[in-house]
């Protein structure tokens, strides 16, 4: 992901307009916390932008906001993949009644805006959803045939399919039809956004190795893997992608990373400043650990979010945490950081941020142009407090295909504390067992030898969320895959 288009001149008069109503929105912030109503809220919002005529190639289609572009003396609506593919992962962790059905109609939406290549740009239309373009008449620059960083969009389309995968169980939606576009977009972007240096580009006329961006294709790579051995049963695709997602991962440790600064640089070649946010500064940093290059309780990691966090704690610059900060970096709220930080187990930050992100989005709501980026990953970032009650398929199996479905049972689930997992017979094999979080991280793996009929799993420790329980024995009689969601 890289956001240039908010930091170059053409943008200065959009942001200082911006800035004007944030200073407003300022003013009506109280001491709120956020709530459950907080999330009900950012995800009623995302679905209120989705184009709903399914009579209309903008079917599915998601505005970036409230906002209007005016091309040509004409307002437009614009949509924006990457944007889009964020709020659909965002309002996956909710409990809107319709969250699987508002990422399936994006989804769908994507895959048949897909060129040959496997890519797509970004699209405008009239509000009512006519008029649909990639450079409407008078359009230039950014509103014509235009999109940010084709890498981070195809790896970002990759993340959310997986996630919609585990939560709805949906195997009808993988088609494969959908197989052939996500393996032509997988090849696009191995074949001309890699580099023989396993980094990638935004796009091959824009040779930047952004470090932003190679994390958001090291695990989108990652997914596509996933999806390739769990719906395809595809292992010769899976161990493809697995590798270069490897490959890229290595890349990013050892040359984006600067050993004098003990920080990532920006992009490949720049030095990074850690007294900035964004252009050459620190958030690029926080990406890594953000997408899982590194583990969050990696040194490394650790370093890195003292570091943002002390040189934006108000002195001399303003507390990344509060209202202040606002709109005083673009036009974001920057809500992927605090999620980071709550992520990693530092709420006291990350759920502060939350919670100005609620009093300027949510009471009065809203009161500034919030994306639909932003909106979602402040909603990642509440659900880590408020997860999600209900899914789209909450007691279905993960895989499409389990050996011994009634063998097995998880409970209690939500759960706190103690998971049990409990075997209906006596093993008579050895199995593996692995947990993984939302992010398909491993986080737990232990093995259980035979005759073993219940284990007890202390999951204490475990930040709220969705995780993942695998169960596998060496000769394949058990295989068990099952969702389940820790709570505080």
């Amino acid at each position: 992901m890289n956001l240039k288009k908010y930091t170059t001149k053409k943008s200065t008069k959009t942001i200082l307009l911006l800035l004007s109503v944030f200073i407003v929105a300022e003013q009506k912030i109280n001491a709120q916390n956020f709530t459950p109503q907080s999330i009900d809220t950012l995800s009623n919002y995302l679905y209120s932008l989705q184009y709903s005529d399914n009579t209309l190639p903008s079917y599915g289609g998601v505005k970036k906001n409230k906002g209007l572009a005016i091309i040509g003396g004409q307002n437009y609506c614009s949509v924006e993949p990457y944007f889009n593919h964020i709020a659909a992962i965002g309002i996956l962790k909710s409990n809107h009644p319709d969250k699987c059905g508002f990422a399936k109609r994006w989804m769908n939406w994507y895959l048949n805006h897909l060129d040959f290549q496997g890519k797509t740009l970004n699209h405008f239309y009239k509000q009512d959803g006519t008029g649909e373009s990639t450079c409407p008449p008078g359009g230039t620059g950014f509103f014509c045939n235009h999109i940010d960083a084709e890498d981070s969009d195809l790896a970002l389309f990759w993340i959310l399919a997986y996630d919609y995968y585990t939560n709805s169980n949906d195997l009808a939606f993988f088609t494969p039809a959908v197989k052939t576009k996500l393996e032509t977009a997988a090849k696009f972007m191995m074949d001309s956004l890699i580099f023989s240096d396993n980094l990638s580009v935004p796009m091959r006329s824009y040779p930047i190795k952004y470090t932003m961006d190679n994390s958001e294709v090291y695990q989108g790579l990652l997914r596509l893997s996933k999806i390739e051995s769990l719906i395809y049963n595809d292992t010769a695709k899976s161990s493809l992608y697995l590798s270069k997602a490897n490959a890229v991962k290595t890349a990013i440790r050892t040359l984006l990373y600067n050993n004098a600064a003990g920080l990532y640089d920006f992009y490949l070649g720049s030095a990074v400043d850690s007294t900035q946010w964004y252009n050459s500064g620190i958030v690029a940093s926080l990406w890594p650990q953000l997408f899982g290059v590194d583990s969050l309780s990696d040194a490394r990691s650790i370093h890195h979010r003292n570091v943002l966090h002390n040189n934006f704690d108000g002195t001399p610059n303003t507390n990344w945490t509060t209202p202040a900060f606002l709109g005083t970096v673009d036009a974001f709220t920057w809500a992927s950081i605090g999620y980071l930080f709550s992520l990693a187990g530092d709420t006291a930050k990350g759920f502060a941020q939350a919670n100005y992100i609620s009093n300027v989005f949510v009471s009065p709501f809203p009161s500034t142009p919030c994306y639909v980026a932003d909106a979602g990953w402040a909603i990642m970032n509440m659900a880590l407090k408020y997860p999600a009650t209900s899914s789209c398929a909450l007691t279905t199996e993960i895989k499409g295909y389990e050996a011994n479905k009634e063998a097995i049972t998880i409970y209690p689930n939500p759960v706190k504390d103690k998971l049990f997992l409990s075997f209906n017979n006596n093993l008579i094999t050895d199995v593996s067992l692995k947990i993984f979080d939302e992010l398909g991280r491993e986080v737990l793996k232990f093995k259980l030898l035979n005759n073993y009929q219940t284990t007890t799993i202390d999951i204490s420790q475990f930040t709220p969320g969705f995780y993942y329980i695998n169960a596998s024995s060496d000769d394949n009689s058990i295989m068990y895959n099952r969702k389940f969601i820790v709570t505080k």
